[in-house]
């Protein structure tokens, strides 16, 4: 789980998935107040993660696979990365471009 970088106390579960949504914007830490955005390396880890579910689409294509287990696949692919985002997050004071 993130830690804010301004008062060190670990961020809430349902706050670092509020972050996934606001990326650029950065969030409020409910502790001190201060705003936290998500770290250049960890944007980059969640990205390659976030890619994961979409290599799901081939293995779909390539095995036949009916329409319905393939999108019961890929909403497992996905409901795995929204579960682990919060474990992947480093928040930092700054904002920082992904590139």
């Amino acid at each position: 789980m993130p830690v804010c970088r301004n008062c060190g106390h670990e961020w809430p579960w349902k706050d670092t998935q509020r972050l996934s949504i606001r990326t650029h914007r950065g969030a409020v830490c409910q502790f001190c107040g201060e705003k936290q955005f998500q770290s250049r390396k960890s944007m980059r880890k969640v990205s390659l993660f976030h890619l994961i579910p979409l290599l799901v689409l081939p293995f779909v294509i390539v095995m036949d696979v009916s329409i319905v287990s393939g999108l019961a696949l890929l909403f497992t692919a996905e409901a795995v990365f929204l579960t682990a985002f919060p474990w992947m997050v480093e928040l930092t004071n700054k904002e920082e471009p992904l590139w």
